[in-house]
This record gives C-alpha cells, sequence and structure tokens, in this order.
C-alpha cells in the first residue's frame, strides 16, 4: 500500500530579526560601550529567556495528502520557563533558572530543589516576573559573577545584554552597582554575538 504525505506545519510563529535602523545600529553602539567601559569578553554576559513546551506537538508533521488539514487538537499547556546566561568569551554559563506552575511537581517529591541543575522557581503561568528576576540577579548572578571575576584576575564588572522583557524591573541599575545594563532593541536577534561586535 503507498500513502501520499504532504508535510505541513502545525502553527505559525514568526521568528525574524528586527531590521529597523536601531537594530541595524546596535552592533557599533555595543561595541562603543565595550571598549569604552574596557570590558573583556569575559565580562560581557548576555542573558535570555525561553518557554519549553515539553508536551507540545511537533510544529511539522505528516498527514495524508487526501485529508489536506490536520485533525483537530488541544495544545498542550505545560511549560516552563528556562532563563540562561552566558558570556561572549563562551567559557561561563551560569546555573539556569527555572520557573514552573507548581513549587513542588509530582515527579520531583522527595527531591531538594537546592540540589537540582537548576534553581528552581515557582509561579501560577510559569513565567519569569520581576521579583523572581531580582531575586536571581542579587543573590545568584551577581555572587557567581563575582567569583569569575575574581578567579579570572578580572574587575568586577559586568556588561549585560537584556531585552526589554516585562518581567525585568524597570529600574535595573539599583540591584548591583558592578553591573552595566544594555537593552537590545525591540525584536532584536537575541545572539548580539553573531553580530561579532567583540
Amino acid at each position: 500500500m503507498c500513502f501520499h504525505l504532504d508535510n505541513i506545519k502545525m502553527s505559525s510563529e514568526a521568528a525574524s530579526a528586527d531590521t529597523a535602523p536601531a537594530a541595524k545600529k546596535f552592533p557599533d553602539y555595543l561595541k562603543k560601550i565595550i571598549e569604552q567601559g574596557g570590558y573583556s569578553p569575559k565580562q560581557v554576559f548576555s542573558v535570555d529567556e525561553m518557554g519549553l513546551y515539553w508536551k507540545r506537538i511537533p510544529v511539522l508533521s505528516y498527514i495524508s495528502r487526501e485529508k489536506k488539514t490536520a485533525p483537530g487538537f488541544k495544545a498542550a499547556k505545560n511549560h516552563l520557563t528556562l532563563l540562561l546566561v552566558g558570556n561572549a568569551a563562551g567559557d561561563r554559563n551560569i546555573k539556569p533558572l527555572t520557573v514552573y506552575q507548581s513549587e513542588t511537581p509530582h515527579t520531583l517529591k522527595g527531591f531538594s530543589n537546592e540540589h537540582l541543575p537548576v534553581i528552581w522557581r515557582a509561579n501560577k503561568k510559569a513565567w519569569i516576573i520581576g521579583a523572581i528576576f531580582s531575586e536571581w540577579l542579587t543573590l545568584y548572578a551577581a555572587p557567581a559573577w563575582k567569583e569569575y571575576c575574581a578567579k579570572e584576575n578580572l574587575d568586577f564588572k559586568i556588561l549585560l545584554l537584556i531585552d526589554n522583557a516585562t518581567a525585568h524591573p524597570i529600574i535595573l541599575d539599583d540591584l548591583c552597582k558592578n553591573i552595566n545594563f544594555v537593552h537590545l532593541t525591540p525584536n532584536h536577534s537575541s545572539n548580539p554575538w553573531s553580530h561579532h561586535c567583540i
């Protein structure tokens, strides 16, 4: 028996970097900040968040050509949010922050959150909110960067590239005097290292 299959897209999601003038000027702007601040690639970090829908069906699927459309389905809402951070030198990552709907999921009962390979936090929507981000920055990231800079014989000063997500507090500079925050332009590529600014 021979089946005729078509490859169809199950969902659509726009994913393109902003091509506006501000985004095009950003690499030069960032390079200037790095040079004026005397930051080494080891002191320049980028932080980004991503949602992980671990029960979601694939974006592409095969269906019979005769059917034309995929059958109806209910998308799984089980997800968590990850916050990942690394430096331009590529030699230092920080323990990822994970936010889930439950403080103690059924599968993790009996385990201490402090022994997980991630920093585990929870809220009803599994989002990184301002309070969680501030806690992560002051209690985890800043001490880790201070230790790293001391180990590398560098001044404790960090240039942190961050997007304009609503979870990030508006006044970040008050959280840590050793961290200089640079906001990415709206819809700018989340991978600033691809511009070879450093």
